[in-house]
């Protein structure tokens, strides 16, 4: 005859069972990864991140669409990263000329890379008053050809080259290839013609024709007066971080990082929140008498057959919801459940035992054996249906926010999502924008999966070891 030892009854004594599992303990490294990411937010992320998150125009420091960079380990090709020469990198060479003030800002940078850049940008800051000055902005290449990107008047403090789209460099790009080739493409890309040895508009032999070596740029203003600037270029790259970049030239990296609070916080609240409601609910209806059970029985049927879902779009389509009103409206609609039943049949049977007749001898009430005798012995057997709803409340905030119903304003994981799915991400090849947080949704459910299972291991006596 096989002998099963009895179930552990005290929560602490419960806890410290589970974690010596082998799934309690793969639960406690995943779920701790997720704490630790969460912890590295004041480290990774400015202070007013969530608003940057939704401010696209502050983005603008890294490529649009860059795959994470660890991608380079298996293409074998090294895959240019951003190239950020900023003003402390540029050399300023001043001199008068015919009572003109010419002043040469000048900056040398390497490129080895085995792929072009993905897009080129020019910036410059400078106090030039209420009169036009004269701005030329001249790019050599490492064999020694001088293309002129930019020559008109600086009309305002500050002017954005975006030279990848320049129609205007396009034409000038033209000449310069029918000079050297004797034909012109049909499309010119100036991050491809100014990186090029064979001048070509071909992608596909990038490694054997980028033109690799020493680079200047030279950003230069004429005046009748002197004039101190703030030149800065930009060569964008085709990676960029641990999670790469989004249309919008998001960090996905501080997305998913910040995505691992938010699911925690919503799936672990709602789901004890939930527990400790239907649990209370659900003993009370079994030890007050047949009425109150009755309608908590009846109650509990009537909010297990409603579509919550449906119910949570319409809320969020009348009303602008934040994490913490949606997280309020899933409480509502879960406040008895199946821990509620679970909890009515545990009472039945806490009730005919001997320590609760000696409470009612000694003049206890019933409130009080309720929270002190009865709801300590039910809570146990609640654990794993705890861990096993909170990948159900992370998956449903998931799922509004990739309707674009979730919290307008947090970076979460379903939200990322929603605009992967929006620009077509996956259509266009952009999986890692796609895969990521999917992934992260996949391994914290399984987090908290694997802890669910170790419990019921736990307080089930048929699956517990002998």
């Amino acid at each position: 005859m096989r002998w099963v030892s009895a179930p552990p009854t005290g929560i602490k004594q419960v806890l410290k069972e589970a974690l010596k599992t082998k799934t309690g303990m793969a639960a406690v490294i995943i779920l701790g990864m997720m704490v630790a990411m969460s912890l590295s937010i004041p480290i990774y992320s400015p202070a007013d991140f969530v608003k940057k998150w939704n401010d696209l125009k502050a983005w603008y420091e890294n490529p649009s669409l860059a795959a994470p960079v660890w991608v380079k380990w298996f293409t074998g090709a090294d895959l240019p990263e951003t190239i950020d020469l900023k003003a402390s990198r540029f050399r300023v060479d001043e001199e008068e000329v015919s009572g003109h003030h010419i002043t040469t800002y000048t900056a040398y940078f390497r490129y080895s890379y085995d792929d072009y850049p993905s897009e080129l940008k020019a910036f410059i800051k400078a106090d030039i008053g209420e009169k036009p000055v004269r701005l030329n902005v001249m790019f050599v290449r490492a064999d020694g050809e001088e293309i002129t990107l930019f020559n008109g008047l600086l009309s305002s403090n500050e002017l954005t080259l975006d030279l990848s789209l320049d129609p205007k460099l396009q034409k000038s790009l033209a000449r310069f290839l029918y000079e050297k080739t004797g034909a012109i493409p049909e499309v010119i890309r100036p991050e491809i013609v100014l990186f090029s040895k064979s001048l070509s508009q071909r992608t596909e032999n990038a490694a054997s024709d980028v033109l690799k070596g020493r680079y200047m740029v030279k950003f230069q203003l004429i005046s009748d007066r002197k004039i101190s600037a703030e030149p800065r270029f930009i060569i964008y790259g085709k990676v960029f971080g641990l999670a790469g970049t989004d249309l919008y030239r998001r960090d996905l990296w501080l997305g998913i990082i910040w995505g691992a609070p938010v699911a925690l916080a919503f799936g672990t609240v709602a789901a004890v929140a939930t527990a400790l409601l239907q649990v209370v609910i659900g003993a009370a209806g079994a030890w007050f008498g047949p009425k109150w059970d009755e309608l908590v029985q009846r109650l509990a049927d009537f909010l297990l057959i409603i579509p919550v879902l449906p119910i949570l779009i319409l809320i969020s389509v009348i009303y602008r919801v934040t994490i913490w009103s949606l997280l309020g409206w899933v409480i509502l609609f879960s406040i008895v459940g199946v821990s509620s039943k679970i909890a009515r049949s545990i009472t039945f049977q806490i009730r005919e035992e001997q320590y609760i007749e000696a409470a009612r001898t000694y003049g206890a009430s019933k409130t009080r054996m309720l929270f002190y005798y009865v709801i300590p012995r039910i809570m146990p057997f609640t654990f794993a249906l705890v861990a096993l709803s909170v990948p159900t409340y992370i998956f449903l905030e998931a799922a509004l926010s990739f309707l674009g119903l979730g919290d307008p304003e947090l970076p979460t994981w379903g939200r990322i999502l929603g605009d992967a799915y929006s620009a077509g991400a996956l259509y266009q090849g952009y999986w890692w924008w796609v895969i990521l947080p999917a992934f992260m949704i996949m391994l914290v459910s399984l987090g908290f999966t694997l802890l669910s299972y170790a419990f019921d291991k736990i307080v089930n006596p048929r699956l517990r070891e002998e």
